[in-house]
């Protein structure tokens, strides 16, 4: 069969290309990354992905490379899936400014600033600027919007923080009247908020923005061009939130498109910004999970979406440009391969535990082209989207089993954990049906094991519960968590002490995620609660 001697074909090739990698224990050792700098060449933007976000070894290698980028390449800038605004802190922590560590890592969102690589990281950029001088520092960026895209009141707050030095009474203004409306205006008020209400909200966002450009000669000569320049971007982020949200709530039946699309704009745009801001030889590495980095459509659900990169590639040439996808043949779920007629099986098949694999020369071989430009199921956390490699990735960083990284949560943030009775801890037994990430179908069991309770997320994607059977910890009756995990899950009981319902929480974030217990006949609002409610 064609199909047959194609993938033997590709199989052949593959092995006398890829580049094995040194998972070691020493993640200073970069000797065995040499070969990725000459793939890497004079291409001075570097996104890697990752299919699974809170991951030991996509955070190692990613710290790896970008130390050997900074090394041999010149590199200067780190760029991460989180929010702009709340990762200023981190900026400034890097740069040697006198903050608290705990404060910086806890502002750092979407739960990367609890991962012990990433806040190992940031470290070493800080001691690392120490010798070095002004315009060769090392640099770090979030690349998102603001409070996971819920709400824009963290981002207004930050330009009013500003226009209290170089215009009290503007800033004044805003305090009474913006930023009010947009803290009762969050993705979750949704349902219940007024349509002018959020255009007005929208419309108020847009005058921000032109109001500082107005002003901008002013406010520069009043701070510093690079304060303006942070402040501008919190107002557009804001800005685009507040649009977000009214495209939202005019079309909630195209809720997911818009949300996603405008994120994924939105941080394209960002990134931009930062390539132009720190100069084009600066040297940036991106790190965000694959399905943002992909060159081609998000196919993960029934919408078709658009991907940060795809946004990027209108925004500088291709040839700035080079993607990695960071993929993985089982997954964080116990004994989970990797289904068979994936591109992970596929990749699998070459019969290294790690390797680095450029995939751009793959056109000088017709049957190579033919496999790599084939639509295969593609790994995604834990579920799949059909996917070409060649079409998405210029590479794939590809390792055999992954393990979940270490979650340090900063000591002031920490709870304490308490002991309850079994009785106590009877009440929370049962199954909960959550609507996570995207509004995927989230599955939480309970169990009760000599006087202890364990979940387990049979159909968890990875982003809100752990996917290994965890013991469940008290914190209080009501609001529970795990010692290897950094939520929190916070239930409602009946007067029985039963629970009826139960709530995940983020800690670096205010996203919110609801379920229900099956036994239940509760709705349960979805991630997006435009979105129809299921009925447990």
């Amino acid at each position: 069969m064609t199909d047959d001697t194609d993938t033997q074909e590709f199989l052949g090739w593959a092995r006398d290309r890829a580049l094995p990698l040194d998972s070691a224990t020493d993640r200073d050792h970069w000797q065995d990354l040499e070969g990725i700098g000459g793939l890497v060449g004079n291409v001075r933007v570097v996104g890697l992905g990752e299919s699974q976000h809170y991951v030991r070894e996509f955070n190692r290698f990613r710290s790896r490379l970008f130390k050997y980028l900074v090394d041999r390449k010149g590199f200067r800038v780190f760029v991460l899936e989180c929010g702009l605004v709340e990762a200023r802190r981190a900026y400034d922590y890097v740069l040697g400014e006198d903050l608290s560590p705990d404060d910086v890592f806890i502002n750092i969102n979407n739960n990367f600033g609890v991962l012990k690589e990433v806040q190992e990281l940031l470290a070493w950029m800080r001691r690392t600027n120490r010798s070095r001088r002004e315009g060769e520092k090392l640099l770090f960026y979030g690349m998102d919007g603001s409070e996971g895209w819920t709400r824009a009141d963290t981002a207004i707050a930050a330009v009013c923080d500003y226009l209290d030095v170089v215009d009290p009474p503007l800033a004044e203004v805003y305090r009474g009247t913006l930023l009010p409306l947009a803290a009762g205006l969050t993705l979750y008020d949704l349902p219940s908020a007024r349509q002018d209400s959020v255009d007005r909200m929208a419309c108020d966002l847009s005058s921000l923005v032109s109001r500082l450009r107005v002003e901008k000669l002013a406010y520069i000569a009043r701070s510093s061009l690079d304060e303006f320049e942070w402040v501008e971007m919190s107002a557009l982020l804001a800005r685009d939130i507040g649009l977000a949200m009214a495209e939202v709530k005019r079309s909630s039946d195209r809720w997911l498109l818009h949300w996603n699309n405008l994120r994924d704009f939105s941080m394209a745009q960002q990134l931009k910004w930062i390539y132009d801001r720190e100069g084009r030889e600066s040297g940036i590495l991106i790190g965000a999970h694959n399905v943002h980095l992909q060159g081609s459509s998000n196919l993960e659900t029934e919408v078709e979406l658009g991907t940060f990169a795809q946004y990027l590639l209108t925004l500088i040439p291709k040839s700035e440009l080079y993607l990695i996808s960071g993929t993985n043949h089982f997954s964080l779920k116990p004994d989970d391969p990797a289904q068979d007629d994936s591109n992970q099986a596929l990749l699998d098949r070459l019969g290294s535990s790690s390797f680095f694999l450029d995939i751009r020369e793959a056109g000088e071989n017709d049957a190579v082209a033919r496999v790599l430009h084939r639509s295969r199921p593609d790994r995604a956390n834990i579920h799949y989207q059909p996917l070409s490699l060649a079409q998405a990735w210029d590479a794939v960083y590809f390792v055999r089993r992954i393990e979940l990284d270490e979650f340090v949560v900063p000591p002031p943030y920490r709870k304490a954990i308490c002991q309850l009775g079994e009785e106590a801890l009877a009440g929370l037994v049962g199954v909960y049906d959550f609507l996570g990430v995207f509004d995927f179908a989230d599955v939480l069991v309970i169990e009760l094991e000599d006087g202890k309770a364990f979940t387990e997320a049979p159909d968890s994607d990875g982003e809100l519960f752990p996917v290994h059977r965890s013991e469940l910890v008290a914190f209080s009756d009501r609001e529970f968590g795990w010692r290897d995990w950094p939520m929190t899950l916070r239930f409602e009981r009946g007067e029985d002490g039963v629970a009826m319902a139960a709530s995940i929480h983020f800690p670096t974030m205010h996203w919110i995620f609801h379920g229900v217990r099956r036994s239940q006949r509760t709705v349960i609002q979805t991630a997006n609660p435009l979105h129809a409610p299921i009925q447990a």
